[in-house]
């Protein structure tokens, strides 16, 4: 058959096959590794192969390809044009998918049934590819995008090895939907962790802001020296935050950790009534016991919990106008009294007068500050340490109790 001067020359199957293995290597190549450029725009099937065509005929002969092949040429290449031209599928995603052309239509060309059967292997692994971008974020770096390097591996493995059997498009097919489900239980994965960290987050937040309010509700109209203020809404803070979450506010520790805040603001309180030096030198030992535990709780270093317990302290002594509660020696002499004065004069009992108010003892005595310790000889002739809890003016009575705040000795200039 002639058209114009030139004998037309239909190519069979295996020459056209054989055609477009020639193509195969240049057909795609701008995109034959992860960070080649990507172009924006598909390549044409059909007018690759009829541009090969072209370059293979001469003067006197025109090559062609039948009716039939044709057809699965142009119907193929419109499968390619579709999918181009869907915008949920990103450019990167459908250079990879272009690269599987050639190999398309040769499955094609042989098996009638691709077009025919919409669960052919070829068919689903075309789709599985383009569904499996909808869920994939463009990234800047393609060649360290774990889910473009699978897809870019899968479309290799498919162009460079296919050769008619099916089995490997299947096996290909199964690889694919395979690491979608393990990419998409990580994803599963990483957002149910995002999302127990926000809402522990969230937790944390309403936990510590619950904790705040409570001290601050103890704490309100209260005249208390900034540091103590500053020492519960910081430390203190802590080690409630770290019980509310291990017990909420029902655990049956919340009702005594309130009490510590209200025995700590008591012992600060700069109000004093009768009796409470004596309360003070009962509980605070223990207060501060506990509130060193509650510190290592909270996790606060050792030198920083004692640094602020030693700042407590002395804020305590300061409100009570008290020393320390283990006084040596020394503590004694520097407030002025030795050892020799500081001892109690034992005296003899049913004195019938008072001592004069210019009794030397009696004068020394009267100087003596609230919280002063001393040193009485108790029964057998015993050293007992004790410190002056009060003073009655109207009868002479002074009152002395041991470090555990009962009362060992009372005196008056009747005595």
């Amino acid at each position: 058959m002639m058209v114009g001067n030139q004998r037309l020359e239909l190519v069979a199957s295996d020459q056209l096959l054989t055609l477009l293995n020639q193509l195969q290597p240049t057909f795609g190549a701008q995109a034959t590794d992860a960070e080649d450029s990507i172009t924006g725009q598909a390549q044409n099937l059909s007018e690759s192969v009829g541009s090969l065509l072209q370059e293979q005929s001469s003067t006197s002969t025109l090559r062609a390809i039948d009716r039939q092949s044709s057809d699965i040429i142009n119907l193929v290449t419109f499968l390619y044009e579709e999918i181009w031209k869907d915008m949920t599928v990103p450019i990167p995603i459908k250079e990879l998918i272009g690269r599987t052309q050639i190999t398309v239509l040769k499955i094609a060309l042989e098996d009638s049934g691709f077009f025919d059967a919409a669960a052919h292997p070829a068919r689903l692994f075309l789709n599985e590819l383009a569904s499996a971008s909808l869920s994939w974020t463009e990234s800047e770096k393609l060649g360290q995008d774990p889910v473009y390097r699978k897809m870019q591996e899968l479309v290799t493995r498919f162009v460079r090895n296919f050769s008619g059997d099916m089995a490997l498009v299947e096996a290909l097919l199964g690889d694919l939907i395979a690491f979608e489900n393990e990419f998409a239980d990580a994803n599963q994965e990483k957002e149910q962790k995002l999302l127990d960290e926000d809402e522990r987050k969230h937790r944390l937040e309403e936990v510590e802001q619950y904790a705040l309010d409570k001290i601050d509700e103890r704490i309100r109209d209260k005249d208390i020296s900034p540091f103590v203020q500053s020492f519960l809404k910081t430390h203190f803070h802590k080690f409630v935050v770290q019980v509310l979450l291990r017990e909420g506010p029902g655990g049956i520790i919340w009702r005594p950790i309130m009490n510590t805040i209200d025995v700590l603001l008591w012992t600060v309180s700069t109000e004093k009534q009768e009796g409470d030096l004596q309360r003070f030198a009962k509980v605070n030992l223990r207060l501060l016991l506990d509130l060193g535990k509650a510190l290592e709780v909270a996790g606060i270093e050792k030198p920083e919990a004692e640094e602020s317990l030693g700042k407590l302290k002395r804020v305590q002594e300061a409100c009570f106008e008290t020393p320390p509660a283990v006084v040596s020696d020394e503590d004694v002499a520097s407030v002025g009294v030795d050892n020799e004065k500081a001892s109690l004069v034992k005296s003899t009992t049913g004195r019938q007068e008072p001592l004069n108010d210019d009794d030397e003892h009696l004068q020394e005595v009267s100087n003596y500050p609230i919280g002063i310790w001393l040193e009485s000889e108790g029964a057998a002739e015993q050293a007992v340490r004790c410190t002056l809890a009060a003073t009655i003016d109207t009868i002479g009575k002074y009152v002395f109790v041991n470090g555990q705040g009962v009362k060992v000795i009372e005196k008056s200039k009747w005595d």
